[in-house]
């Protein structure tokens, strides 16, 4: 028996995937679904405390001259405002 190339066995083993999946798909098998969309908590546009930007809870902050809120940059670098 001679050897197959690269080539050829990636074609038979596409071939066969492909087969494979036409099979299921006609016969009901199938048991695959589309994936879940991520969980992102719901986003409030009269909640001040909420980051639309990066989509996260802040923390009220409060001096002299008044209160804000704000959180920390992932980078650690600096803080957001939300604006």
């Amino acid at each position: 028996m001679q050897a197959r190339s690269l080539d050829e066995q990636v074609a038979a083993a596409v071939q066969a995937a492909l087969k494979a999946q036409a099979s299921a798909s006609t016969n009901g098998t199938t048991t695959r679904k589309p994936p879940t969309p991520p969980e992102l908590e719901p986003t409030n546009d009269t909640d001040p405390s909420w980051c639309p930007i990066h989509r996260c809870k802040m923390e009220r902050r409060t001096n002299e001259r008044g209160s804000w809120y704000s959180h920390r940059l992932s980078n650690g670098n600096g803080y957001c405002k939300g604006e």
